[in-house]
């Protein structure tokens, strides 16, 4: 019937969607501004980090295949899977990682405690250098990290979306995704359909290339 055949291609047509519902409005999906509960959960969805945090609490490897950590510990060296990339496509770099920690202590992120014992933290902080001297790139693959003192929860921090990797070159993503809440008139012109630069690794993993916000919930935070 036409009405069958009509309900089989609004399936197909959202083969590709997950719907999430959520108590709270979320305001961002830049994880160098996630706040709330529901914005922290829908980062850990989209985004990866060099390290991961397992079931258990354990460090496990994310887009790093593996580190190292000096005998003093206060040096990390992080390997990159040559195979992991960006939703389109695009290898992760170490210029990426080094890109997305330095914006966002730049921008002042609440997580920016991540960082805090990494050499150059203070510097950024307070405006005086818009690098991280303590995070040095060797290669694509290859990144250091020095800290000015040893930090037991360096790699648990890292573990955190707020530490996820963005693509350099994104910049219309970074100001789309950065906080929906701060440019209601642009969040309505794109209709919420915020691009973000998911990774993926390994390479089976879901590709998540947007986030549509619904029109009711769009209403209700409008309204408010």
């Amino acid at each position: 019937s036409q009405e069958g055949e009509a309900e089989g291609q609004v399936s197909a047509a959202y083969d590709d969607v997950l719907r999430i519902s959520t108590d709270n409005a979320v305001e961002s999906v830049d994880p160098a501004h996630l706040y709330s509960p529901t914005e922290i959960a829908i980062g850990k969805l989209v985004y990866q980090g060099v390290v991961a945090m397992d079931a258990d609490g354990e460090i496990v490897a994310a887009l790093a295949r593996n580190w190292t950590v000096s005998e003093d510990g206060r040096t990390y060296t992080f390997h990159l899977h040559s195979g992991a990339t960006f939703h389109n496509g695009n290898a992760v770099t170490a210029y990426d990682v080094k890109y997305s920690w330095e914006r966002m202590l730049r921008q002042n992120s609440p997580s920016s405690y991540i960082f805090a014992s990494v050499q150059g933290y203070d510097r950024i902080r307070s405006g005086n250098s818009t690098t991280l001297s303590g995070v040095e790139v060797l290669d694509d693959r290859t990144l250091t990290v020095t800290l000015s003192e040893s930090d037991d929860q360096f790699l648990a921090n890292l573990s955190l979306p707020a530490a996820s990797v963005r693509r350099r070159a994104y910049r219309r993503a970074s100001l789309m995704a950065h906080s929906l809440a701060s440019a209601p008139e642009l969040a309505k012109k794109v209709r919420q359909r915020v691009p973000v630069e998911s990774t993926t690794w390994p390479p089976s993993s879901v590709v998540v290339e947007s986030i549509v916000e619904s029109a009711a919930a769009r209403r209700a935070r409008f309204s408010s």
